[in-house]
This record gives structure tokens, C-alpha cells and sequence, in this order.
């Protein structure tokens, strides 16, 4: 035998047998939620990276948010750390010098407040 409740949910009951259910009260809306951080990182040129050390990188962050740049190895050592305070823009972009990294691969890391982007390189 099967029982149907008024919205159509279906539950098999034994022969003979009642059952009494009762649903609670269904959430028709949602509470309004802050949006997400922005933190995007367009991208890391050239890569991979010249033996003469010089690349640019682009990201986009919430306007005048602070954000960290971090560029460890692979064994997790910080070998070069930037901290930039941005404009009114979201879009951004620095120069970094990575001539005294040897050849390898690195691991970027942009970090704001609330989100954190990574990417990997090579160096040569």
C-alpha cells in the first residue's frame, strides 16, 4: 500500500498499518549572502621564465584591497614576497624581478583577506 501527502511525496506502508508524518515548514526564499571575494589571477608572462628573471604578472582583487604575492619552491621555502596596497582599480599588475631565483619550479601565490589564487613556473 502506498500513502501520498499533500505534495506528493510517496511513502510504502505495511499492510494494515497507519503512519502519521508531519513536514516541517519548507524555506521558499534564501537569506540574502555576501558575495564571494574576487581574486583572479590572469596570468604569469613569459613562462616560462628567462634566465634573466624579469616577468609580469596580472591579477584582478577586490578595488583597494591589499594583496600578498608569495613565490615559494617546491620544498615550501619563501624566496621572494611582495605586499602591494591597490588602487581604485580591480585589475592589477607588477614587474618581478626573479633573477636571483635559480632554475627550477616555483609556486605563485597571490593572497588577500579572503581568497588565495596559486600557480606554478619554471625558471630557467
Amino acid at each position: 500500500m502506498l500513502a501520498y501527502d499533500n505534495r506528493g511525496w510517496m511513502t510504502k506502508v505495511p499492510f494494515g498499518d497507519s503512519v502519521y508524518y508531519e513536514l516541517g515548514a519548507l524555506t521558499t526564499g534564501s537569506a540574502a549572502n555576501p558575495p564571494p571575494a574576487r581574486l583572479a589571477l590572469h596570468g604569469l608572462y613569459p613562462d616560462p621564465v628567462p634566465a634573466g628573471g624579469v616577468a609580469t604578472l596580472d591579477w584582478m582583487a577586490e578595488p583597494g584591497a591589499s594583496t600578498d604575492i608569495a613565490v615559494t619552491d617546491v620544498l615550501g621555502r619563501t624566496r621572494l614576497r611582495l605586499l602591494r596596497v591597490a588602487g581604485p582599480s580591480a585589475v592589477q599588475s607588477a614587474r618581478l624581478d626573479l633573477s636571483r631565483l635559480g632554475p627550477g619550479v616555483y609556486v605563485l601565490t597571490i593572497s588577500s583577506r579572503a581568497a588565495a589564487v596559486s600557480k606554478t613556473f619554471v625558471k630557467l
